[in-house]
Formats: C-alpha cells, sequence, structure tokens
C-alpha cells in the first residue's frame, strides 16, 4: 500500500483536491446564496424557453444574442442552462450547475497546464488546491455567473493550445480543440469578446516558431474556421445586439463618465483657450482616466481585505483572495520576472491583457469584468509560495516551526472564516439582494391565481417579472404571443401577460378592475380602505447588535419582502 500511494502520490493527492473543490460548490448550491438574482431568472427562463420552443422569450429563433432585459446576453452559458433543466428540472440548481461544473473542472485542467508547462508536479498541485479553495471561485462557481465559464474555457484553450506543441510531431487535433475553446469563451461573456482573440494571439505569439512552422494548408484551415466562428461577432459589433450594448460600461462612453468630463472641463471655462486646448481635450481627459484605472486595478483592499462592495459579488468585508496570498503573490511575480522563469511568460501576458482591457472600463476592478485576471494571481501565489518554502527550509528549524505553524494557522483561520461566512451568515444577511422571498411569492400566486380576475405587481415593490416567469414556468409558447413589455430607465420589462401585470399602483384610488383583484406590493406601502391584507412574506430573521448609551444591545429583526393585498 505504501509502495502504491509513493508510486501514485500527486494522483491520489490531485483526486482529492478535487473532491474538495466539488464539495465546496456543489453542497448546497440550490440553496445558498437563498435566492437567484436577475441576471440567473433571466437566464433560467430563456434556457426553459429554448428547451420548449426553440425561441427565446421576445420569439428569436435559438438567438446568438438573448435580448432578456435588452442587456443582450452571450448565449454560450444560457444554451447549457437548457442542457441542465432537460436533465435537473427547472430550478436554481440547475441554472447554477454549468457554473459550479466548470468551475471543478478549471481545478484539473490548471493542474495539467502547470504540469505540461513546469514539469513541477508540487506546483501543479499548490495552484490547482489554491484554485479549489480560492474565495473569488467558490463564489462565482455557486452562481449563474457566465465569465466563471468564459475563464474556465480560457484556461482549456490554453492547456489544449500548449499540448499541442508538446511533442516533436505537432498534433493539429489539439489545435482544433484549443481554438474551438477560445470560440465558446468568446461567445461566453462581453469581456472575453476581446481577451479572447488577445490570449490567443499571445499563444501563438510566444509559439510562433512552431506555428508558423505548420504546413500552409493548416494555417489557412485554421485561420478561415477562426474567421468563420468569429464573423457572426464581427457582423453584429457596432448593432445594439453587439458591443454597443456594453458602452455603460465602458468609459469613454457612459454617460456619467461624459457628464463627469464636461463637469471638470466647467470649471475652467474662463481660461485661456489654449490651455484648455492643450491640456482639457477629451483626449487628454481619456488617457489620463485610462492611466488612472490602470493604477486602481492594483488595489490591495479589494483583492486581499475587504473584496467587492455589492452582495451580488462577493460576500462583503472579506478579499477576493486570502490576504496570506499577498506576499506569495509579489514573489512569485517579482522571482518570475528575476529568474527568467519562461513558462510563466503566458501568465504575465495574460495578466497585463485583462488590467489593460478591464482600465477602460468603469469602477476599476469590478469584481465580474476583472474576475479573468484570477487565473495568473492564483499561478503566481503557487510560485511564490513554493518559493518561500524553499527558502524557509534553508534555516534553522527554530525559525522554520514557528513560521510555518504561524502561516498554516492564518491560512486555516481565513478559509474558516470564509466558509463559515459564505455558508452561515451571508444567505441570511443579504437575503433582499438575492430575492430570497421570490420563490416563496410565485409559489404563494400559482396556489390562488385561479381565484382573481388580476395580479398586479407594483413597480414599487422591485419584482423582476423573470422570477414570475421562472418560477411559475410560464409556458413560453403563450408568453412568446401574449407578452408586452415596457421601457423602465434603460431596462425592458414586462407590461402585461394574461393575469399578471406591472405597473405603477395609484394607492389613492380604488381598483376600477372588474372581479377580485390581486396586488403584490412594497412592505411600506399603508393599506388604505380600498385593500385587504391577505398575508406578508419575510426574510430570513437575523441578528442585529447595536450600542446604545454604553450599552451592547442584541436583538433578532425580521424585515418583511413584499406585501400581498386583495382589493375589497
Amino acid at each position: 500500500m505504501k509502495k502504491f500511494f509513493l508510486k501514485n502520490k500527486a494522483v491520489l493527492i490531485l483526486f482529492f483536491i478535487i473532491l474538495l473543490a466539488f464539495a465546496l460548490r456543489f453542497y448546497k448550491l440550490g440553496e445558498i446564496p437563498l435566492g437567484l438574482n436577475n441576471d440567473e431568472t433571466a437566464i433560467g427562463y430563456n434556457a426553459y424557453s429554448i428547451g420548449q420552443t426553440g425561441r427565446d422569450e421576445y420569439g428569436m429563433f435559438m438567438p446568438l444574442y438573448f435580448r432578456s432585459f435588452d442587456d443582450y446576453k452571450l448565449p454560450v452559458y444560457i444554451y447549457m442552462t437548457t442542457l441542465s433543466e432537460k436533465a435537473f428540472g427547472v430550478n436554481a440548481f440547475a441554472v447554477r450547475f454549468s457554473s459550479m461544473f466548470f468551475g471543478v473542472i478549471t481545478t484539473l485542467s490548471l493542474f495539467l497546464l502547470i504540469k505540461e508547462l513546469s514539469k513541477r508536479s508540487d506546483l501543479a498541485l499548490l495552484t490547482s488546491f489554491l484554485w479549489a479553495v480560492n474565495p473569488w471561485n467558490i463564489f462565482f462557481s455557486r452562481t449563474g455567473f457566465e465569465v466563471n465559464v468564459a475563464t474556465a474555457l480560457l484556461v482549456l484553450g490554453t492547456l489544449f493550445f500548449v499540448k499541442a506543441f508538446r511533442t516533436e510531431k505537432t498534433n493539429y487535433l489539439k489545435l482544433f480543440l484549443s481554438l474551438i475553446f477560445f470560440i465558446a469563451s468568446l461567445y461566453s461573456y462581453n469581456v472575453a469578446r476581446l481577451a479572447s482573440p488577445l490570449i490567443l494571439c499571445m499563444l501563438i505569439v510566444i509559439n510562433r516558431r512552431r506555428f508558423f512552422r505548420l504546413s500552409r494548408s493548416f494555417l489557412v484551415s485554421f485561420a478561415v474556421a477562426f474567421i468563420i466562428c468569429i464573423l457572426p461577432f464581427i457582423l453584429t459589433l457596432g448593432s445594439q445586439s453587439g458591443l454597443t450594448n456594453q458602452q455603460g460600461s465602458v468609459f469613454i462612453t457612459g454617460f456619467n463618465e461624459k457628464a463627469q468630463f464636461l463637469e471638470f472641463r466647467s470649471y475652467f471655462i474662463n481660461l485661456p483657450s489654449i490651455i484648455s486646448i492643450l491640456f482639457l481635450n477629451k483626449f487628454i481627459l481619456i488617457v489620463f482616466t485610462y492611466l488612472k484605472n490602470v493604477l486602481s486595478f492594483f488595489s490591495v483592499n479589494f483583492f486581499f481585505i475587504n473584496g467587492a462592495n455589492n452582495p451580488i459579488d462577493g460576500i462583503m468585508n472579506f478579499g477576493m483572495f486570502y490576504f496570506i496570498e499577498l506576499p506569495f503573490i509579489l514573489t512569485g511575480v517579482y522571482l518570475g520576472i528575476k529568474r527568467k522563469v519562461k513558462f510563466l511568460s503566458i501568465f504575465y501576458a495574460w495578466m497585463v491583457i485583462v488590467i489593460l482591457l478591464n482600465a477602460l472600463t468603469i469602477e476599476v476592478p469590478n469584481a465580474t469584468r476583472s474576475y479573468m485576471v484570477i487565473v495568473p494571481m492564483v499561478v503566481f501565489s503557487a510560485y511564490g509560495c513554493l518559493a518561500i518554502i524553499e527558502y524557509l527550509r534553508s534555516l534553522s528549524k527554530r525559525i522554520q516551526i514557528p513560521i510555518f505553524t504561524a502561516c498554516l494557522a492564518i491560512f486555516l483561520y481565513s478559509f474558516a472564516y470564509f466558509i463559515g461566512s459564505y455558508f452561515v451568515k451571508f444567505p441570511v444577511e443579504f437575503a433582499k439582494s438575492w430575492r430570497a422571498e421570490d420563490k416563496a411569492l410565485v409559489t404563494f400566486l400559482m396556489e390562488n391565481q385561479n381565484k382573481y380576475n388580476l395580479i398586479i405587481f407594483d413597480k414599487k415593490a422591485d419584482f423582476i417579472y423573470t422570477a414570475l416567469l421562472f418560477y411559475l414556468k410560464y409556458p413560453p409558447a403563450e408568453y412568446q404571443k401574449d407578452a408586452s413589455y415596457q421601457k423602465n430607465g434603460l431596462l425592458n420589462i414586462l407590461a402585461k401577460v394574461g393575469k399578471f401585470e406591472f405597473k405603477d399602483v395609484d394607492w389613492t384610488k380604488r381598483s376600477e378592475t372588474k372581479g377580485p383583484t390581486l396586488i403584490i406590493a412594497d412592505p411600506s406601502v399603508i393599506q388604505n380602505n380600498n385593500y385587504m391584507l391577505l398575508t406578508k412574506f419575510y426574510f430570513p430573521t437575523k441578528p442585529v447588535v447595536n450600542v446604545a448609551n454604553g450599552e451592547i444591545i442584541a436583538y433578532p429583526f425580521t424585515k418583511p419582502a413584499y406585501q400581498v393585498l386583495e382589493t375589497k
């Protein structure tokens, strides 16, 4: 047994790492977070609609872009969800399955990639382990984040590209598989539409000597296949369904940023025109903002202390990496350059590509748009960690043992703190952000809808129509035929379908609708004689601790989510 373990040690360790990655992502996948966010229900219902009719909610047959809320979602994740819904039903688990699956798969593909590049099992195993327990990836793998799948496809594309040139004879099949993964990534997430071709070009440049020695017929076939696959993207680039729908996320075209540029220049309106031309022209301000965004990306607070400032992107007050990884990453980046480690060049280039692309956007760094940088950072963390371990081994045991013990204790505590916070505190604390009571409300409506001629959702209740469609499993064929929409700011939302209506309710007037009417309202609405309270839905009770007059007071707090009223 001992001989078998020693011979297969790396394989067994990898197996347990993958098992750990699976457990952290699979456990209560459909229950934590407690509800589905807006994008998840939109993905879930459009996938259900495709599975039932071959058309999206707007009736478009097998679309390349899904109009959804007018944000034009890319197709890969939705079509994957169609398959998972066929296998597991129309539920939260099915919507999140693809993200979970690829989060686990990347644990293996990163091991294979680093092992192939470095020929070091220890580095490959540590990279795989750090990916398996990474807070950013655990969080994103447990929700329907398209960028998680796009990143996994980039890793797979890189792996097959690297493996294609590892033998004396180039493996053409692996090169084409690599191309397929890169193209799939391009149609998975918006940032990947730029990052995917750039990373592929980077790999070609790094391997240019072997790549351009390939037969002319293969190079032509490779180029033609690539052009054909990205042609739909190129042809729709300037359309609403193309990149233009993302202009609000790009600081050059965003309305808020344009307004800030104009406001800043307005302060200096009385300066000589030559100064304004030289220093306050739009080009100079754009370059300045871009450079500022590049520097903003290197945020210790974001990556290692407090993390994302939005509960949809993280658990809050916890970094996207464990803070003990900061010295590992810095060491890995520094030593990689100092030692001229050739295989790390891929990850330096990868990181630079992501940073430069993100600098074009607003809110840098952003947990979703910056996500692809996780790959090089995990690799640098593993490389730096092993380098520090190697250095500590050269010291006396009296120094080694306390440092090793302290580092292990800090990591284990950080890991336990994150897991406890995510699985226990986070679901309750941010139940409202994750729309925890939407499913319960729709279940109630499903059981009682036959009693009412009309069911109205007051706009102030902030109930998203895709949650109604998804949890109700509203028949797609009927929905495509009967639904009418209305603009709400930048979003396109449902106005009416069947007996369900979304509108602003005038609470001072009695409803003129004939027959019994049900109204879903915000809990702050004060009932009057025209309406009768039927029931309320509450978010989970959470503990609240405050300080009053020098005393700490703890008490439970239960916040209402919706109230359901009926006409008298």
